[in-house]
């Protein structure tokens, strides 16, 4: 009986072990790409909102940065973005040209150009 205990708790320890290592062996297999880099800030105003059908509800934003005068374009993914209007959540289509934003960005792991993290209307037309 002593040795049936011994063999339960072994299988036990190496079941509960090989379980808590799982999503690492499946995030590995994947390829899942970590969300390291650096956040940059910027005040500026959206000029153009071009909106893409891929993936649906992502949109490219073309800023001009109030402090140097410099053009950037910032995508704008549906489900890593949060565009905050008036308290509110906004999507991507929801702001229009003209609008001032507080915008922090990094440089994507999916894409070329950065990706917007927040941005914060804070003058609107419709604000």
């Amino acid at each position: 009986m002593s040795k049936r205990i011994q063999y339960f708790s072994v299988a036990a320890i190496l079941f509960f072990t090989f379980i808590s290592n799982l999503p690492i062996v499946f995030a590995e297999k994947e390829g899942v790409k970590s969300a390291v880099g650096t956040f940059t800030k910027l005040e500026g105003e959206i000029m153009e909102v071009e909106e893409l059908n891929k993936p649906k509800g992502s949109a490219i934003y073309t800023v001009k940065d109030l402090s140097s005068g410099s053009t950037l374009k910032l995508f704008v993914d549906p489900y890593r973005s949060l565009i905050q209007m008036g308290g509110t959540r906004k999507q991507a289509g929801d702001v229009l040209g003209g609008t001032k934003v507080t915008i922090i960005y990094r440089k994507s792991p999916d894409r070329e150009i950065p990706e917007i993290i927040f941005a914060k209307v804070t003058s609107s037309y419709y604000s």
